[in-house]
């Protein structure tokens, strides 16, 4: 079940930030990317959510996932721009893994995937839903 305690709120976001750095420091063993993903998506939203309600909501845990993906396409950005640096301070990150080529294709994974959930709300509820869409030429440049 999902936490439904606003107490738990500002513990998860301190402790993402020392897991990321220090501690098991997942920044330097590529698992950043899922912590910063999981810290901004699904928790960052579903700590608002239950802080504001009261109660936890898979509906608000499903409309994280973009949230997340987005997230992890800024964080491999970041990644993918600082290889050869990362590469020699010693840091593995996931871009150095995957290497060029296919961090290229991860990103942009990352970066429209969250388009998917755009056109599904969209043909479910509204038309408004797909406003979003209007940014996707500018996505594609990126």
């Amino acid at each position: 079940p999902l936490p439904t305690s606003p107490h738990l709120s500002p513990p998860l976001p301190t402790g993402s930030s020392y897991a990321y750095t220090a501690g098991p420091a997942l920044k330097y063993r590529a698992l950043g990317d899922a912590l910063i993903m999981a810290t901004f998506g699904p928790l960052l939203v579903s700590f608002s959510y239950v802080s504001q309600v009261g109660t936890a909501s898979w509906t608000a845990l499903r409309a994280s996932i973009p949230l997340a993906l987005q997230s992890g396409a800024i964080l491999h950005a970041n990644n993918a721009r600082d290889m050869v640096e990362d590469a020699a301070a010693g840091v593995d990150t996931l871009a150095l893994r995957l290497g060029r080529r296919r961090s290229a294709v991860l990103y942009e994974l990352l970066l429209l995937a969250p388009y998917a959930s755009v056109v599904w709300r969209a043909a479910r509820t509204s038309t408004f839903a797909g406003l979003p869409l209007a940014t996707l030429p500018a996505a594609l440049r990126l």
